[in-house]
């Protein structure tokens, strides 16, 4: 066969492939004119329709389950965000708020002893609680203020709750002071309610015992105690503690009282020397 006739024939070939192409064509947009006139679609679109719904709907909802993750995802990247600025915000409040109930304890504080020091027997200095020496035997502080301020020996010390010891030792700017509840602090008291009279004694603890009490005296608990006013030291009046517990001696024919200080020893912070001397 010659070259001229294989391309003859593959021209033919072409021609009849192009006819039927163009045949077929003819045919479809016939049908789909026919289809569209009665308002419905034709076989051919119907099958290409069906060939591509799957896919499609396969494609758009897989297209919606990622933006719905996404979204999902940015939400909860909000939330977490949004999470720790609150937890942020409330330390910040939280700080904000103790530091409030502080500056309000530390002003009722001090309205309470600008209200105390005019109801106080003598002329005071208001000192400021320094230093601490605290063991289970002793109970001693220094305070600010010292014989450059008046203060001697022996001058009572009291806070707004009430007696808080005494003046030991005196530098020019600071004093020693024996708290009510040394092991070695000695203080007249007086039963307010009935007027039973005794020693109040510091043991080293966190409270006191009042001795040297009439067996017949009428002590109980609950029963305030202040000074009785019968020593050259304290001046009457000044409120002790409270009788928590009652304890009688058959054979010494004696009571003794156990007190709890008014005063919270352990928040002391400001206290009022009261001079002897009047300066």
């Amino acid at each position: 066969m010659s070259l001229i006739a294989v391309r003859s024939s593959r021209l033919h070939s072409h021609l009849s492939f192009l006819l039927i192409l163009l045949c077929l064509s003819a045919l479809l947009v016939g049908w789909h004119q026919q289809a569209a006139s009665a308002g419905k679609t034709s076989p051919p679109e119907r099958l290409v329709l069906a060939m591509f719904y799957y896919p499609q709907l396969l494609l758009s909802r897989l297209g919606t389950a990622v933006s719905e993750q996404w979204q999902t995802l940015t939400a909860w990247r909000n939330l977490a965000r949004e999470n720790r600025a609150l937890r942020q915000r409330v330390k910040t409040l939280e700080s904000e708020k103790r530091q409030l109930l502080r500056y309000l304890a530390e002003n009722q504080h001090l309205r309470r002893l600008l209200d105390l020091q005019p109801n106080l027997p003598r002329p005071s200095a208001a000192a400021e609680v320094i230093a601490s020496d605290v063991t289970n035997w002793f109970r001693r502080v220094w305070v600010s203020r010292g014989s450059r301020d008046g203060v001697q020996v022996k001058d009572v010390v009291v806070a707004p709750d009430g007696l808080v010891g005494q003046v030991l030792r005196v530098t020019p700017r600071s004093s020693y002071v024996l708290l009510l509840t040394d092991a070695e602090s000695r203080v007249g008291a007086r039963i307010i309610r009935s007027g039973a009279v005794g020693i109040v004694e510091g043991t080293g603890q966190r409270v006191c015992q009042m001795t040297r009490l009439d067996w017949r005296a009428d002590v109980r608990e609950g029963d305030l105690v202040m000074t009785s006013g019968q020593s050259q030291i304290f001046p009457k009046g000044i409120l002790i503690g409270r009788v928590v517990a009652v304890r009688k001696d058959a054979h010494l024919s004696t009571q003794t009282a156990t007190i709890e200080p008014s005063v919270p020893f352990e928040k002391l912070d400001h206290v009022f020397v009261l001079k002897k001397n009047g300066q």
